[in-house]
């Protein structure tokens, strides 16, 4: 599923390539939406690239983002590798700005912020 209205720009793209991650992908993109709008208040993009999953992860990722829309979701037609799935991710964004991250939640989404406002005081 490709969002109609594509973004054009965005002041910061956050790419997440997802693999059988029905159990943990809705805490992920709430947390990931939920400090964006911190940051930069709807100026934003999250492309979610599901890379083949066989559980329910698709499914729960167009639950989300059916009402939100700076979600993209990407459906790849079969699972190519987290390279492919990232790789495909940065090709659609649009941000000034682009994050990579897990699904899992190994690196916390609040960390956005604190390299968004780093980079923003050397600029």
């Amino acid at each position: 599923m490709f969002s109609i209205d594509k973004r054009k720009s965005a002041l910061v793209s956050v790419v997440i390539p997802v693999y059988n991650e029905a159990e943990v992908i809705p805490v992920t993109l709430d947390r990931v939406y939920q400090e964006l709008l911190h940051i930069c208040n709807r100026d934003f993009e999250i492309i979610v690239v599901n890379d083949g999953s066989i559980d329910k992860t698709l499914e729960a990722i167009n639950h989300f983002a059916k009402s939100r829309n700076e979600i993209e979701v990407i459906n790849l037609t079969r699972n190519f590798g987290q390279m492919y799935a990232l790789s495909a991710g940065l090709a659609k964004s649009v941000g000034e700005y682009v994050v990579t991250m897990d699904a899992d939640l190994q690196d916390p989404p609040e960390m956005i912020k604190d390299f968004y406002y780093l980079i923003e005081q050397h600029k």
